[in-house]
């Protein structure tokens, strides 16, 4: 075997075992995935809430990185006693949720809307709340989550309840206070009564021991 030959050879073997002339072959880095800065709110201007009032929510999704996110998925919860009567930019209810899916541009938000009208709700329900939700495409779990809850009648009732019991207790309260400082000032006026009595009494003595 010549000596080109045996050159020849010998730069296959380097070639195969991943090295080229004396340079090593870089791996190739795989690039994961970058959670999205988001936050997330929903609302609907209210605070309290009874069967028949429309209810109009509004969802803001905000993305807070430098990289813009597309295919974003968003949901709003329909909880028992709601009924969707409508939602925009493509939203539609899947299973228990509406669903939208959208693109929010870099440090920028995007906002959708759902109707929904109030029907009657089970007894012993305090409050009324829906949750919304942000996931990034193809996400096992939301990115961000936030809630909304309005006060429902029975939890207005509850609330009714605590503040007349308050004020009760403090109305006894004060009465018993009253029912102390009377006594005390029963008890002041005895001792005054009682120190006057003692001084004359010590007076009369006194006149009577200085006579011849």
């Amino acid at each position: 075997m010549t000596a080109r030959q045996q050159l020849a050879r010998l730069a296959g073997v380097v070639v195969a075992s991943g090295v080229a002339l004396g340079v090593l072959v870089p791996a190739v880095a795989s690039a994961e995935p970058t959670t999205p800065q988001l936050s997330i709110s929903v609302d609907n201007g209210h605070t309290a809430a009874r069967a028949g009032d429309t209810l109009t929510y509004t969802v803001v999704v905000d993305n807070v990185g430098a990289d813009a996110v597309t295919g974003l998925r968003v949901t709003q919860t329909v909880p028992t006693g709601l009924t969707l009567g409508s939602a925009d930019a493509g939203g539609a209810r899947v299973g228990g949720e509406v669903v939208w899916s959208v693109d929010v541009p870099a440090a920028d938000h995007v906002t959708v809307h759902t109707t929904m009208e109030l029907g009657s709700t089970p007894g012993r329900l305090r409050r009324l709340a829906v949750v919304a939700c942000a996931a990034a495409e193809d996400a096992t779990t939301p990115t961000v989550c936030a809630s909304h809850s309005d006060l429902l009648p029975a939890g207005a009732a509850v609330l009714a309840r605590r503040a007349a019991a308050a004020s009760s207790g403090a109305a006894r309260g004060n009465r018993e206070w009253d029912a102390v400082l009377a006594l005390v000032a029963v008890v002041a006026a005895a001792a005054a009564t009682l120190t006057v009595a003692r001084r004359r009494l010590l007076t009369r003595r006194e006149r009577a021991t200085s006579r011849p």
